[in-house]
């Protein structure tokens, strides 16, 4: 069984190996979803959702107050296109627009800037350096924290 864990966190995934887990970022969340018997469908709408909701994070504050009000309702809130509209006084058809101009943007952002990618690496590296150190590998260590250097933009460290 998959199951994926959505809390607040400045991490934005963290792999549990002996519970087949997933940590992702959302804001002012807590909700587990049990994904076993789903099909591959619907793994994918709430990957998606999930990747959304991650994004608005991130990127949230550079969308219009519209914008973020709509899709926050849509994918943090599971609330229907009509939902939405009646909430926000406007069509069902502006609300779709809404959301497609948001996710459009907000996936532009995170191809120019990347910081959910850059942010995903680090947590990664720090998790495989920090398993490297339990089992006393401490050249994968120093090799981990040299690729941490580099992705926050340190250089070359020189580690005693």
């Amino acid at each position: 069984m998959i199951c994926k864990i959505l809390m607040p966190t400045f991490l934005s995934k963290r792999c549990c190996p002996n519970l087949n887990c997933q940590l992702f970022c959302l804001t002012d969340v807590l909700a587990v979803v049990i994904l076993g018997k789903m099909n591959e469908v619907q793994v994918q709408m709430q990957d998606d959702r999930t990747r959304w909701c991650l994004l608005l994070d991130y990127y949230g504050a550079l969308l219009s107050r519209q914008q973020h009000e709509a899709l926050k309702h849509y994918v943090e809130d599971d609330l229907s296109l009509s939902e939405i509209g009646d909430l926000l006084k406007i069509s069902r058809q502006g609300v779709h627009d809404l959301i497609r101009r948001a996710t459009c943007r907000l996936s532009s952002y995170e191809e120019r800037l990347g910081l959910v990618q850059r942010d995903q690496e680090m947590y990664d590296t720090l998790c495989h350096a920090s398993r490297a150190l339990d089992e006393g590998e401490h050249d994968v260590v120093e090799r981990d924290l040299q690729t941490l250097a580099h992705i926050i933009g340190l250089g070359t460290l020189k580690l005693i």
